[in-house]
């Protein structure tokens, strides 16, 4: 039974991973948010701004921790949120605090707080914004966290490298979890429904294999008569 609700929890996890469920996720993630900070403060706008402030300084806060301080249980956590902001970056096709801020804010061609000091009232195209936010913001502040955890040899080094150095090589607005978990679920689940439906197929091809050889025509009265006539020998003619 542990075997069994191991493997439906596993199979219910990486669903969740999904691209239709992100999307829905992602959506009431941004209504609920937007619909509550409209209701406590009344204007739109202003709420946008607000969040923008504060993903602003929060998200300069920790790049300033994570370079100036020394690796300890606090830097650990430091690390950890900012390993989770990238992921959830990749989960949610880009920032969710940009997408609130978006929907507050009505203006599709927001990107977040970098609009503020590059890309504003300017044509923002969404891979460049991407890419620069990836090789000159997350790249350089990730290979300092990598090299301190090395200078303190600390093992958490390895798996920082494992988990970061390969999103260097893959697009920035790439579907990874859709690649690499999404696909191996979908693959499985589609396996199991050809196997079911070649065994459905089978079964009835063999039933009506089964009622074609025993089925037989019904026959009128005159038919059976004429049949049994058929068979009688025939007498001659004295």
């Amino acid at each position: 039974m542990c075997i069994i609700h191991t493997i439906y929890v596993f199979k219910y996890v990486m669903n969740i991973f999904d691209l239709e469920k992100r999307k829905k996720y992602t959506k009431c993630i941004v209504e609920t948010v937007s619909n509550a900070m409209v209701y406590f403060i009344q204007n739109k706008i202003v709420a946008g701004w607000i969040l923008v402030f504060f993903h602003a300084i929060s998200g300069l806060y920790i790049m300033f921790n994570l370079i100036t301080q020394e690796v300890n249980s606090i830097y650990h956590i430091y690390t950890f949120i900012w390993v989770m902001v990238i992921y959830l970056n990749y989960f949610f096709n880009g920032c969710i605090l940009a997408r609130i801020e978006k929907e507050l804010l009505q203006d599709k061609s927001w990107g977040g707080p970098i609009n503020l000091l590059l890309f504003y009232k300017k044509d923002k195209d969404k891979e460049t914004l991407n890419n620069f936010i990836k090789y000159f913001i997350a790249a350089p502040i990730c290979t300092i966290v990598i090299l301190k955890y090395i200078y303190y040899e600390n093992p958490i080094a390895i798996f920082l490298m494992m988990i970061l150095i390969p999103l260097l090589f893959i697009h920035s607005q790439c579907n990874i979890f859709e690649y690499f978990i999404s696909n191996n679920v979908n693959t499985n689940t589609n396996t199991n429904t050809n196997t079911n439906t070649n065994t459905t197929f089978k079964e009835i091809h063999d039933n009506t294999k089964f009622d074609n050889k025993c089925a037989k025509p019904l026959l009128s009265e005159k038919d059976k008569d004429t049949k049994m006539t058929d068979k009688l020998p025939m007498v001659q003619k004295a």
